[in-house]
This record gives C-alpha cells, sequence and structure tokens, in this order.
C-alpha cells in the first residue's frame, strides 16, 4: 500500500503589504488540484512587516517528486519565492 508523504512548502510573499490570505487560498487550490492535501499552515513574522508562510501538505507517494508543486507555487499571484524545505516518509 503506497504511502504519502508529508512536506513543508515554505513560501515568501512579495512585499508586505500582500494579501497573505489570498496567497494561502491560491496555495491551498494548487496542492488540491495537483492531487495533495493541504494539512496545518503556519504564518510567521520575519521582519520590517515580511511574512512566510509554511503549509504542510500530504502528497501521495505514488505520485512522485513534488517538485512542480514548487515550481507552480512560485507562480501564484502575490508569491516572491517557493520552496519545499523538508520531505518526510508519513507512517502510519
Amino acid at each position: 500500500m503506497p504511502a504519502d508523504v508529508l512536506c513543508t512548502l515554505t513560501v515568501r510573499p512579495e512585499s508586505p503589504e500582500t494579501d497573505i490570505d489570498a496567497v494561502q487560498k491560491g496555495i491551498d487550490e494548487l496542492v488540491q488540484k495537483e492531487g495533495g492535501k493541504v494539512g496545518k499552515v503556519e504564518v510567521n513574522e520575519l521582519a520590517f512587516g515580511l511574512k512566510e508562510m509554511l503549509v504542510h501538505f500530504y502528497w501521495p507517494e505514488e505520485k512522485g517528486s513534488p517538485d512542480d508543486i514548487e515550481t507552480k507555487a512560485a507562480a501564484v499571484e502575490g508569491v516572491q519565492s517557493a520552496n519545499i524545505t523538508n520531505v518526510t516518509r508519513a507512517l502510519g
């Protein structure tokens, strides 16, 4: 039986004025459309009003690498950069 992979996507908005809720919605829709499932989302304050979003999502192992999510997330409106910073096989 194939397992899920737990991934963390670190997303940095373009500016402090960027609507973080709209960015989150765009990322959520992207992950779901590609076949994943968003779990927890954390928003962390950086400096000078900048924020970063950590999107934890489940990815079906049989789909292979989640690298396409990283590329497509960087193209979401309001996103400056998006990087997959953690990939762990989910057990259980």
